[in-house]
Order: structure tokens, then sequence, then C-alpha cells
């Protein structure tokens, strides 16, 4: 089936298939002749939340996607059918979720409040009528889960995230008094098409080894009276093909954990330094009030803070790609960390931004720039919210981990400066060292698409807000990452959650990737991503299917050669 021009759009809450005319790419212009064209479109109908993670039964050419908003998983099925979903409120407070292998699905779904364990719930998605067959016990906040290449294994990766709660659920406003529980990897056996066992392996062995890791550039420390195991927070997996190796995305640590799946044994936790925004290629717009699109070099480090990662095999090495998203930690005296929850207070936030810290005076300048006050206007690096903490660099005091005020840093003179997100996609090899990363190649892109008018998540096809909003956090926001081979490139896929759309490389070459184009639909914030090889593709023809969390729609994407 080719579809290319049309879009086929299925509503869940009528079941209802609607032809629309399709969208264009943003970009007509490609340097190579691989290209995506949108061919279905699925609609929740549950709006933002509706459609968060997406998963593809190859057996049964079913596309199954997390609905957050309603607690369930939506079913529908290639070429185009009626819809179908599997209701998880029997399992817990919200599916986090989905992967299928083998045509055996399972969720993930966490507990309330999320500090307590969360579930791995297993069902046949052909006959979701027939409930769950198996329920695991896995680790606290279950964010990702997937299934090795062989279908043997899934493995979860439970984030624990803290909760500014004490032991009987009351608020806490002091962060050495919340609820923090152990980031894990749960590792669950499969047999005859069953889960058959579980291993749930934390990080207790690196603790008291907080001073090592940080070394290595493994962001640990920063939360007040956390052990290692309580701070290292598992955010996404990939497995190796040979299913022998597993690499997690530690997001808020700026790190990646190494895992023998087979064994359970963490062979190690790398570090994945920091960006240097001064150097040519890594330039980025710093300022949300410059009433421009400024995209500089300015003296700061950017952190990589990876959400999803992908890896795929190229020339018998095995490559790891990471989507450079950031993430900062904001946390509030209750149950589910809402800032809008009567009586909310912050119990800690990690952040501050430049204008309100203490610069020293041997602090780089950049050219243009002739002072530190210069520096740190809103026009400039003031408005850029920086960490507090490690790996930023400071003197004369300890920050204020405690202090309800974000800009109260007195005391503290920064000689460095770290940002969330490195606004990139970054290659990396089988030991976590740098190969490739894209520097401002998609800042770059997005301006010489869309114009200054609307700049980096402006109003663009259904966004809305002021243009440049986001410079001042972390950019266009790298967050879904894919890989997969078609007509004999290597291609990553990369989902921006803020500017929208998707920017797909040829990573053939991995020292040196192209950027082929980016292509944007309707379609709003990019949050998960499946490839589908052509092999098990209903259509014939490779496939990316892609779920945007805002628009709650999924859509299914053709990869062509023109």
């Amino acid at each position: 089936m080719h579809r290319t021009g049309r879009l086929l759009t299925i509503t869940l809450a009528s079941f209802a298939l609607t032809a629309i005319a399709g969208i264009a790419p943003a970009d007509a212009k490609k340097i190579k002749d691989i290209t995506l064209s949108p061919i279905v479109t699925f609609d929740s109908g549950s709006g933002e939340g509706g459609a968060e993670i997406v998963a593809f039964d190859s057996v049964n050419d079913l596309v199954l996607v997390t609905n957050g908003e309603e607690n369930r998983i939506d079913i529908f099925s290639l070429p185009a059918g009626a819809p179908s979903s599997f209701d998880l409120a029997p399992f817990g407070a919200g599916v986090q979720s989905v992967a299928v292998k083998n045509g055996l699905a399972v969720a993930v779904v966490a507990a309330d409040p999320v500090v307590l364990p969360g579930s791995a719930v297993f069902f046949d998605p052909a006959n979701p009528g027939a409930g769950a067959s198996a329920v695991v016990q896995v680790g606290a906040l279950p964010d990702m889960v997937t299934f090795n290449y062989q279908g043997t294994q899934a493995l979860v990766a439970n984030e624990g995230e803290p909760r500014c709660i004490d032991s009987s659920g009351a608020g806490v406003t002091d962060p050495t008094l919340a609820t923090n529980p152990n980031g894990s990897v749960s590792i669950i056996d499969i047999m005859g098409g069953e889960p058959a066992g579980v291993t749930t392996v934390d990080f207790t062995a690196f603790n008291g080894s907080g001073a090592n890791l940080r070394a290595k550039g493994v962001r640990v420390g920063t939360w007040p009276g956390a052990t290692v195991a309580q701070d290292l927070e598992p955010e996404y997996i990939t497995v190796a093909k040979d299913g022998k190796t597993a690499y997690v995305s530690l997001q808020e640590n700026n790190a990646i954990a190494i895992i023998n799946p087979k064994t359970g044994a963490v062979i190690d936790i790398v570090g994945l330094g920091l960006k240097n925004h001064s150097l040519p290629g890594n330039a980025l717009d710093a300022s949300d009030r410059d009433d421009a699109a400024n995209i500089r070099d300015w003296p700061v480090h950017g952190m990589s803070m990876p959400d999803a990662i992908a890896s795929w095999k190229s020339k018998g090495r095995t490559m790891v790609a990471s989507a450079n998203e950031g993430d900062g930690r904001e946390y509030f005296n209750n149950s589910d960390n809402d800032e809008d929850a009567p009586g909310a207070e912050i119990c800690f936030l990690d952040e501050s931004r430049i204008k309100d810290l203490t610069l020293d005076p041997s602090f780089p300048l950049p050219p243009g720039i002739a002072s530190l006050d210069d520096l740190q206007e809103d026009e400039n690096l003031g408005r850029l919210k920086m960490s507090k903490f490690f790996p930023s660099e400071f003197a004369g005091g300890v920050p204020p981990i405690d202090d309800t005020d974000p800009s109260d840093v007195a005391g503290l003179t920064y000689s460095k400066l770290a940002n969330y997100g490195a606004r990139s996609v970054t290659i990396w090899d089988s030991a976590g060292n740098l190969v490739w990363d894209s520097g401002d190649q998609i800042a770059d892109k997005i301006l010489a698409t869309i114009g200054e008018d609307a700049w980096v998540n402006g109003p663009v096809l259904g966004t809305t807000g002021a243009p440049d909003r986001r410079s001042d956090d972390k950019g266009a926001e790298p967050e879904a990452v894919a890989a997969g081979k078609a007509y004999g490139a290597n291609l990553i896929f990369v989902g921006l959650e803020r500017a929208g759309g998707i920017m797909t490389f040829d990573a053939t070459d991995p020292t040196s990737p192209t950027l082929l184009e980016w292509v944007q639909t309707a379609d709003i914030s990019p949050e998960g991503m499946q490839f589908v090889k052509e092999d098990d593709s209903p259509t014939g023809t490779a496939l990316l299917i892609v779920s945007y969390e805002v628009s709650g729609t999924t859509t299914v994407f053709q990869v062509e050669k023109q």
C-alpha cells in the first residue's frame, strides 16, 4: 500500500476513517533521496497525553500506543482497521511505556505513589479483551520497557524518582526527608511466550563511590543525603542486537549505564561529559528576550542528559545514538509533584538563571561582550537556565539546595556553568566514547527552514506562543530517537519535542552523519518512535511510527527513496 500525498486519519472516539490532505515536508530540498511520507494518522481522541510511547506488533500488523490520559493502550491495525484498547487501570496509576515482540505485548505501569514498586503487565495485543496474561512486579516508576532482539528478555528502566513526602505520605519541604527509591533495571526472562522470572538490578554496589563517579563526569551527589543508588535514574534502554549488552540512559545523571542482561552485572557507568558551546559548530541561541534568532558561541557547557537512546550495528561495531533533551530537577511537597496543588511549596530545585549568579572575575567573555554585567543581560546569557550543582563549578559556599527561592545563590561565585541538554543528537561507541555530535545543526536547520518569525518553538504548524520562547531553556529539545536500515543506509530519526517534527540523518558513516531533512505534520510534540524494517512492514516499505504527546496523535511514515 502506497499513499504518498494522502493521509488517512483514524479516530478512536468514533472508530471512523477519514481521508484528509497530506502535509508536505517542511523542506523539500534533500541532500539525498531518502524521505519520510505520512500515510496514516491515529487520533486517540484524548488530547494531550493521549499518545506517548509507541510499539509495533509485526506478527499481527498492530500499532500499540500508550494513552496516559486514559491509562490504557490504544491499538490499531495497519493498513487500517477499527481500533481497540487495553485498560490498565486495574494494574496501577499510570501507564508509562509499551513494547511488543513475537506477538507478546508488555506495558509498564507506575504505582500510586510512584515511589512504590510498579508493574509490568503482559497481554495479547490481538485479543486485548482476554485481559492480562501475567503481571510482574518491577522497580519504582517503571519509565520504559523494551524487548531484546531475540524476544527472550524484556528490560524495564525503573526511574525511581523521589517524591517530597514522608513515610506516611505527608508532604515535606526538606529534601533530606523525601522518599527516594533506588533507580533500577528489571530484567524479565521470557520462555514459551510468557514471563518466567524477574531480576531487578540496582546500583547499590556503587554506594560510597560518588567521588569516583563524579570524577568520570557522572552527575551524582546533587540530591542531599541520597545514596548513589537513589541518585541514579534510569530513563531509557536499548539492547545490542546480540542481546549481550544493554545501554541505559541515566538522564538526570548525564550518564549511560552498561549492563550485561544475561548476568545482571553492571559493567560500567559512563559519564557523558560536557559540550563546549564556545567552540565553533556548537553554537546556541541562549535568550528568549533578544527578539532574534541569535545562534552564536557562548562560554557555557551543555550536559547531554539524553532521554531516548537507540543502537545498531555499523561494520560489526555497536553504535548508540542519544537524543540530548536535558532535564532538571524540580520537586514540590506532594506525592504528584504538582506545583498547582493546594499548599504546594518548592522542596528541591537545581536550576538558576545566569543573571542571578555571581560570576568569577576570570569568567570568559565572548567577542562583542564588554563586561560580566553585559554578559548577564537578558538579551545575552542572563535568561539561560543553568545547574547550581555539579558539573557547574563554584567557590565560596554550598548551594542552597533546600531554599525556596530559585534565585538565591548568595555566597557562591561560579567559574564554569553547565546547562541542561546539548540541543543535539550524539553517537557513542559501545564503551560510551564520543563518536560524533550534531553540534548546532538542529538549530541551523530549523532557522533555515522556517525563518526567524517562527524560530525554535514559535507558532509552527499548530503550536502557539512567542517565537524564541524556548531558547533560554533547552531549545528544540531532541527527545525521541530511533535507528534503522533502509535502502542500504543506516538512518537515525530524531523527534524534537518543542520545535516539533522529525529530523532524519544518514549515519552510514557514524563519524560523519548527514542531515537529510526535517519533516513536520500537524502533530505536536513527538514523544516516542518505532522503526519498522521493510521485512516486517505491511506496506513492503520501511516505516517510522511516531507518537505525539501534546496532540494525542500517532502518525505512520513510509521511509521512501525517490
